[in-house]
């Protein structure tokens, strides 16, 4: 499913365990910067609590933006894509990470990426084509990446166009095609 954008507004989707690894304080920090900006500023955080759901919620309760972040626990596809349809930004914060699905598949259903350069993120986005990329940790640069968007929408829509055609190389029938060609030069 493909949601175009014509338009963002401050809505944003961080979706990955609550762990150390993820950096979810990050993203509390990034939502305090700009729930000053937009008064409309929300965020969801969905994902399994691996032993940082409660100081990721007292750090937004300490920044003043419990209010403006839902935790929905772990969620299935379905909710996934509702969160696609009605939120407009994608962040990834991670700390390490090899090549996350759920970059493609956010790209996929046109929901604009601002992510941590770190890992084999850098080989899934372009800064400004596909994508955005900050720098690990830095919650401002996040900040003034997502503010970008939402002031930008031409940027942005070709932000998305770029992005959906790049998940399509991840689609099941080209990935198998890619196997068995890989596979059929291994044979002896």
């Amino acid at each position: 499913l493909f949601y175009p954008r014509q338009h963002l507004s401050p809505r944003i989707i961080w979706m990955r365990s609550f762990e150390d690894t993820y950096n979810p304080l990050m993203a509390v920090r990034v939502a305090a910067l700009l729930a000053k900006k937009y008064p409309d500023f929300a965020m969801v955080m969905a994902g399994r609590d691996d032993g940082m759901l409660a100081q990721t919620k007292a750090l937004a309760a300490q920044l003043g933006v419990i209010e403006k972040i839902s935790f929905p626990g772990f969620i299935q596809l379905s909710q996934k894509q509702e969160y696609a349809r009605t939120y407009d930004i994608y962040i990834c914060t991670n700390r390490i990470d090899n090549a996350p699905v759920s970059i493609i598949e956010f790209m996929a259903m046109g929901v604009p990426v601002v992510a941590v350069k770190t890992g084999g993120i850098p080989y899934l986005i372009t800064d400004n084509v596909n994508g955005c990329l900050v720098m690990p940790d830095d919650e401002k640069a996040m900040a003034e990446k997502i503010d970008m968007l939402i002031n930008n929408p031409e940027l942005c829509k070709h932000i998305c166009a770029n992005a959906h055609t790049y998940s399509r190389n991840y689609d099941e029938a080209l990935v198998l095609q890619k196997w068995n060609a890989v596979l059929q030069l291994n044979r002896p």
